[in-house]
């Protein structure tokens, strides 16, 4: 065994050294300790000396990087050989043009420049504004082991045509959707596209995705594995398909979505539905009868504009697994066992909270 006294050293160069040199000897040892450390402690450590930051690399599954960076240093990949989730976002730096078709095609001509994609399960691009079909179709190429991919706004039909047979199959989380403006690249072809390339996913996001209509939403039908579906702020959509494993539905903000939307999703095949969210939709206290036809429904949230009469509230009494109900300025939901009344299960008091009978 080596023995290191590292506060006997005079020099700064020398202390460094002999760090650099007992992680080399002892990366086993680090690794189990760094393990046990927050992601601020990690970081102090890696702000040591190379071998530390190199330790810290070797363990970092989930990195966010500007997407200039991971093209403009052909070794980066290599610093993050257990790297299995990449987040890709615009840079603020002026010195680096973003990340365009140029730059990433001639990135990937090169063997080893992006072999690091090959191991990744999630990849968002959500952000790289200056990526075409053609670029994110060679992209999908290197990295066909994917489960969850967001493409945002900047996806359109080739994109989707251009995914590989592997990625289609691994594929289980999509995310077609953004926040902040209206995606009308995503249109009823696009769906239709996907429905018959990647039946097996389980989420998909398609938030304010104004283009599509009932007849691009229909055709998920044939997604038997569909869990979770977002189409929050889809203004045309007014039916709902028959999913018969979905179980988280967002449809808030779907202008058009009413009362016999409400029913036909309780009456054509959504049977393990258990979180269901209509905030601004056009549905009524008389749709509101429907739920009790949903025997799995835990959590329903119909927004703060939403006024729930005694009628509707007899209606939604009839929903036996129903743990959680927002509407106007009040949650709805059981009691948590040791707090007291008046206290929502996080902590706060500004909502209502009660026992549903």
């Amino acid at each position: 065994r080596k023995f290191y006294c590292i506060e006997s050293m005079t020099t700064h160069e020398t202390q460094f050294s002999v760090l650099a040199s007992l992680f080399t000897d002892l990366p086993d040892v680090f690794v189990h300790v760094l393990r046990y450390l927050s992601t601020s402690e990690r970081r102090c450590f890696a702000a040591v000396c190379c071998a530390a930051r190199t330790l810290c690399n070797g363990m970092e599954k989930r990195i966010r990087l500007p997407s200039w960076s991971f093209v403009s240093e052909p070794l980066m990949p290599n610093r993050f050989p257990a790297l299995a989730h990449l987040t890709w976002v615009e840079g603020t730096c002026s010195q680096q043009p973003p990340l365009d078709d140029e730059r990433l095609l001639s990135h990937l001509a090169n063997d080893k420049g992006l072999k690091g994609l090959q191991g990744l399960q999630s990849l968002n691009i959500a952000q790289c504004s200056h990526l075409s079909a053609c670029a994110v179709t060679a992209l999908l190429a290197m990295a066909s082991k994917l489960e969850h991919l967001a493409l945002g706004r900047w996806a359109c039909t080739a994109s989707i045509l251009g995914f590989p047979l592997s990625l289609c199959v691994s594929l289980r989380s999509l995310d077609f959707g953004d926040d902040q403006v209206d995606v009308e690249s995503i249109d009823d072809t696009a769906l239709q596209v996907l429905s018959g390339l990647c039946t097996s996913l389980r989420k998909l996001s398609l938030s304010r995705c104004v283009t599509i209509t009932d007849v691009g939403l229909g055709s998920l039908s044939t997604m038997r594995s569909l869990r979770e579906l977002s189409i929050s702020g889809c203004k045309g959509i007014s039916q709902l398909p028959s999913l018969p494993a979905l179980q988280v539905l967002d449809a808030s903000h779907c202008c058009s979505l009413g009362d016999n939307a409400l029913e036909g999703l309780a009456q054509g095949g959504t049977p393990f539905l258990k979180c269901l969210m209509l905030e601004r939709c056009a549905i009524t206290n008389a749709g509101l009868g429907v739920c009790g036809q949903m025997p799995h429904l835990e959590r329903l949230d119909l927004g703060p504009s939403f006024e729930v009469t005694s009628a509707g509230l007899a209606s939604l009494g009839r929903c036996r697994a129903l743990q959680s109900l927002c509407f106007g300025n009040m949650v709805i939901q059981q009691e948590v066992q040791g707090m007291g009344p008046g206290t929502s299960s996080n902590g706060s008091s500004n909502s209502s909270s009660t026992t549903t009978s």
